[in-house]
């Protein structure tokens, strides 16, 4: 059984690792600021910060800008950061003039760097308060990505309090450390609160049990729709609340998953179906640096590679048609076919 188990884990290291590491927002930079907020690296310090790739000769870039500037405009406050790389060609005069037509008020860069290579616009990266990367990909939905981010800064959690008897257990909060041995601790002492100190108290433990609501209908929902990353969540949560009761049953449940035929086919999937999402990116893009599947010459231009593309897709979906990898394959022969 410990063979087994061993292997499991380093079977589940591996695909994660395929999946991409733990990203932080010092890898990506922005050069000269050409209108909007003027920022500096420094100022992305524990700010939810936005990083979208755009061309002002991209439709869908044009038509995120102004959702992007409604966000900036309920968030910007509260630590909110936007900034807009422009990735085509074009004056920085006529990039300038493109964003204000559409209601940019966030900041606007000349370019951008990205240590994740990506050829279609736009491209929105999410980072959290901490600098972490939670949200790569389109901003159909990357805009939920950023108001759930917001929720997360010390601001929102704390709803604004300040903290005198329990300000030690309020950082602990924010940080998300150690939730499960805090919630115990102060309920075992919850008979006793009374005064301002007790609310201080009572609100820290609603707040944890909010958190463990929260987190565990979010493993619900993954452990349907994305099972290996309910695996990864799973064991942070293990981490998060270890202590705590519910600790142990999703531990129960995390063991459970992991040993189950699905997963094992989950990874499988998994494996092809990045090996086919690679390809994408070996097809050449356009003189604008865009990649349109749509454009007959581009079609053309990639036929071998968008061949490769549907037959490894068409494998995993015959091989493993009930994983989420084989729904995510027959979207991408639609996108690869320009449908």
């Amino acid at each position: 059984m410990k063979h087994i188990t061993a292997y499991l884990v380093a079977f589940i290291t591996v695909t994660f690792s395929l999946a991409g590491a733990e990203r932080n927002v010092s890898e990506w930079s922005f050069s000269k600021v050409l209108s909007g907020p003027k920022i500096s690296q420094s100022d992305l310090k524990n700010k939810v910060v936005v990083y979208e790739f755009w061309g002002g000769n991209c439709p869908p870039c044009l038509a995120s800008i102004p959702k992007l500037s409604a966000l900036d405009k309920e968030y910007r406050d509260k630590g909110l950061i936007i900034i807009g790389c422009h990735a085509q060609g074009g004056s920085d005069a006529n990039v300038v003039k493109v964003a204000k037509s559409r209601g940019a008020t966030f900041t606007i860069t000349k370019s951008g760097h990205s240590p994740i290579q990506f050829r279609g616009i736009p491209r929105m990266f999410v980072f959290d308060a901490t600098g972490k990367l939670v949200y790569d990909g389109g901003p159909s939905k990357g805009y939920a990505a950023i108001r759930e981010a917001m929720k997360n800064l010390p601001g929102a959690i704390l709803e604004g309090r300040t903290f005198k008897k329990f300000k030690r257990e309020s950082k602990q909060l924010v940080a998300r450390k150690g939730l499960g041995a805090l919630y115990i601790s102060l309920n075992k002492k919850k008979a006793s609160f009374t005064g301002d100190a007790g609310e201080e108290g009572k609100f820290i433990l609603s707040k944890i049990e909010e958190i463990m609501t929260s987190d565990k209908a979010k493993l619900e929902t993954l452990k349907k729709s994305d099972p290996l990353n309910y695996l990864k969540r799973s064991l942070a949560y293990q981490s998060t609340f270890r202590g705590h009761s519910s600790a142990a049953e999703i531990k129960a449940d995390y063991n459970k998953t992991r040993m189950s035929a699905e997963f094992k086919n989950e990874i499988a999937a998994n494996k092809l179906f990045l090996l086919a999402e690679k390809q994408v990116t070996k097809c050449k893009a356009k003189k604008n640096n865009s990649v349109d599947f749509s454009d007959p010459g581009f079609q053309k231009k990639n036929a071998r590679k968008i061949s490769t593309i549907i037959k490894s897709c068409e494998k995993i979906i015959k091989k493993y048609p009930d994983t989420v990898s084989a729904a995510s394959a027959e979207n991408l022969i639609t996108k690869v076919k320009g449908e």
